[in-house]
């Protein structure tokens, strides 16, 4: 483990972590009213005008994919994905809070959710491979990869958290110099 105030060797730890709950507060509304979109569109009728349009674009983007899947499969999977970003939206925005307001629980939840996602993301990314589409497999496990090292920062952040105020309060002081801050806390 890492116990440096700076994450990715140039920006202080909290403000790391702001970013990233900004980040993944900003991905996952923006996956939510994709698939709420998604959602709308299996649910409307062909007698729809809309439906034809909405219906050749998921169409055409299962294709790309390689996935032949049934219509009712398609609002379960939806369903269960706008579920798990909006989960992700709220543990973000406990991220948020929590490192605002230097909250250890609020700041280990967010980590818990991201073990969680990264464990299925993975999961369904080796799902993807057998079904022999390899190259959103390799993009879903290269982006846990990246969520992974924000998970890093994050767990980070929350074991300094726990180690005491006065850790945190002399890496604000000294500007996050490593040295200095061991030799206060008496590591």
């Amino acid at each position: 483990m890492c116990w440096s105030g700076k994450c990715c060797f140039f920006v202080k730890l909290d403000v790391g972590c702001l970013l990233i709950g900004i980040f993944t507060l900003v991905l996952s509304l923006g996956i939510s009213a994709t698939s709420l979109t998604f959602i709308c569109e299996t649910s409307i009728g062909p007698n729809n005008k809309d439906y034809s349009y909405l219906h050749n674009r998921t169409e055409h983007l299962l294709g790309l994919v390689h996935l032949d899947v049934n219509p009712g499969s398609k609002q379960v999977v939806l369903g269960i994905i706008l579920l798990v970003a909006l989960i992700l939206a709220m543990t973000s925005t406990f991220l948020i809070v929590g490192v605002q307001k230097r909250l250890s629980g609020l700041v280990l939840s967010y980590f818990a959710y991201g073990i969680f996602v990264t464990f299925f993301t993975i999961l369904g990314s080796l799902l993807l491979l057998l079904k022999t589409s390899w190259w959103l497999a390799l993009i879903l496990i290269g982006l846990s990869l990246i969520y992974i090292h924000f998970l890093v920062v994050v767990n980070t952040f929350y074991e300094l958290l726990l180690s005491g105020k006065e850790f945190l309060q002399s890496i604000n002081q000294s500007g996050g110099d490593d040295l200095d801050v061991l030799i206060e806390t008496g590591a």
